[in-house]
């Protein structure tokens, strides 16, 4: 999904719409993004790799409260930035 010179108002639709239409056909779908934030807001599942090519963390975001979605934010930022996986995240 081509979006990077879109202003952030019509990203956020078309990530939305993305979302809806995979949902009301029932699809699964895979998006492949460097944006966590925009992994957050659209995935159900999150897939953290770091060099090369190492799976830090494999997350189900449906099985966290919304009120910690912050602090898995900060710790896929950390794993990133160690290139460590966290033992909570791994499978």
């Amino acid at each position: 999904m081509a979006r990077g010179h879109l202003d952030e108002v019509t990203a956020a639709a078309l990530r939305r719409t993305f979302v809806d239409l995979a949902r009301m056909e029932g699809n699964t779908a895979i998006l492949v993004t460097h944006q966590l934030e925009e992994a957050i807001d659209m995935g159900g599942r999150i897939l953290v790799f770091g060099r090369p090519g190492r799976l830090l963390a494999d997350i189900d975001l449906r099985t966290w409260p919304a009120d910690k979605v912050g602090r898995v934010r900060a710790d896929i930022q950390r794993m990133m930035h160690e290139n460590q996986p966290d033992p909570q995240f791994t499978t």
